[in-house]
């Protein structure tokens, strides 16, 4: 199975997480659903990571991410496909039953807010299923010292 591998820099920690900054460009150039992700622009992004307890990060230290193929298209399917599923299907309903078409676009326009507010109340058993880890660490100050 193909992995995502990024290199970028730890900017914040916490007990429980690690906030790293990388630039989106390289792994945008191998994903399939590039053209439809906001996120393909060449820009810097952070991302929060649950943390290792059994490892020790510093601020400014330089690493590597990574993202297995799996839970790629598993963030692709639940922030864009599920939801367009969802409104298409309540929009075929609605037709089919008759309401009024300022109803149906009106409810239709709200199950999206509502989809992404239980998704994000999902976050930590997304968490599990959608693993970013820390492939490996080298410390700046270790860098400096070689």
């Amino acid at each position: 199975m193909n992995n995502i591998s990024k290199e970028g820099e730890i900017i914040a920690l916490t007990d429980k997480s690690v906030t790293i900054r990388y630039l989106c460009a390289s792994a945008c150039r191998n994903c399939p659903a590039q053209n439809l992700c906001p996120s393909h622009e060449n820009q810097n992004k952070e991302i929060e990571i649950m943390r290792d307890k059994d490892k020790i990060y510093h601020i400014g230290d330089k690493i590597k991410i990574n993202l297995q193929e799996r839970s790629g298209w598993l963030a692709i399917i639940l922030a864009y496909l599920m939801p367009l599923a969802i409104v298409l299907g309540f929009i075929s309903y609605a037709t089919a039953e008759k309401w009024s078409e300022l109803t149906t676009a009106t409810i239709g326009l709200l199950i999206v807010p509502v989809y992404y507010i239980l998704l994000n109340r999902m976050s930590k058993r997304l968490q599990t299923m959608i693993k970013i880890e820390i492939q490996e660490k080298q410390s700046q100050k270790g860098a400096e010292e070689k």
